[in-house]
């Protein structure tokens, strides 16, 4: 089961997931702009590969943040569903 908030290990808090990324529905980003595995809750780290290009290792594939970016997918609350 997904989880859709995520405890930040750093300030203790419960942090809501705010964007899915379409094609890896085990990861999204939190509202402190960080990336996490839903399954596990644990924080993805953004890496530097090839000594410019930023990004994340996502279910063992490497994705650039200009590549990443058009996959994320906003997260309506329910309070807004229901209005």
């Amino acid at each position: 089961m997904k989880r859709m908030e995520v405890l930040d290990r750093d300030s203790r808090h419960i942090l809501p997931i705010r964007w899915l990324i379409e094609g890896h529905g085990n990861y999204g980003f939190a509202s402190n702009r960080r990336c996490y595995n839903l399954s596990t809750g644990f924080e993805v780290k953004q890496v530097v590969k090839g000594g410019y290009t930023r990004g994340y290792n996502l279910s063992g594939k490497f994705y650039s943040l200009s590549r990443l970016r058009p996959l994320l997918r906003l997260i309506r609350s329910q309070s807004m569903v229901h209005q």
